[in-house]
């Protein structure tokens, strides 16, 4: 099933143009990966397996584009004329950069060393906190360099884009079993997280990678 959608299905980073900050479909989409993978295997493979794939897809990307088969006269004409990547501007990078780090300022655990982990209702693990809190550093260090190193770009975006995916699932599930819509987290003693608060994280986090994947595109090379 997973070779199937990937067979079919791409992360709109590879091929897929951006236009003021928002990927462009012009061959369709985007795609839910959930909504897919129901449509072609309902009454096949059951209803576990289709959504514990769907989950690991979401975590990779919110949104997916038909992969494009170059040998297609259309796709193969688009590629050679694809508008060139919008790079973002330093200033827009470092706007993502201090609301990502304020971001996970306000969701760092209680317990930070080896062996603790968030308390059981945290949106991010002790784990996800330090990997993500490492990859914006890197993200800082690497923008400023004079010649920025694209992979450890990209695998930096990558992380802080699956921290926000693993937020944003950690309150769809607390609002499933929510008894008033006004969902607060103790994440500190003195600090307490409204839903808003969550939700603007994930923005926040996700913006970043958004940002910075561009940023890379625009670098150019592979």
């Amino acid at each position: 099933m997973e070779q199937w959608f990937r067979a079919n299905y791409e992360d709109p980073v590879h091929h897929m143009p951006v236009e003021r900050g928002e990927y462009q479909y012009p061959f369709g989409g985007p795609y839910d990966a959930a909504n897919v993978l129901h449509n072609e295997y309902d009454g096949i493979v059951p209803d576990e397996f289709i959504g514990e794939l769907a989950s690991r897809l979401e975590g990779e990307s919110p949104n997916w584009a038909p992969v494009l088969d170059m040998r297609d006269e259309d796709a193969g004409e688009w590629a050679d004329h694809a508008p060139a990547v919008e790079r973002p501007s330093r200033a827009e990078i470092l706007r993502r950069l201090e609301a990502a780090e304020a971001a996970l300022t306000k969701l760092a655990p209680q317990h930070g060393g080896i062996g603790h982990n968030n308390p059981p209702d945290g949106p991010l693990t002790a784990e996800e906190h330090r990997e993500a809190t490492a990859a914006v550093a890197e993200i800082r260090a690497e923008v400023a360099a004079q010649v920025p190193d694209r992979s450890r770009l990209r695998r930096a975006a990558e992380v802080v884009g699956r921290a926000a995916a693993s937020i944003s699932r950690w309150l769809a599930k607390r609002v499933e079993v929510a008894v008033d819509e006004a969902i607060k987290i103790s994440v500190k003693a003195t600090v307490v997280l409204t839903t808003a608060d969550i939700t603007g994280a994930s923005d926040s986090l996700r913006a970043l990678a958004d940002t910075i994947t561009r940023f890379v595109q625009g670098l150019g090379g592979p």
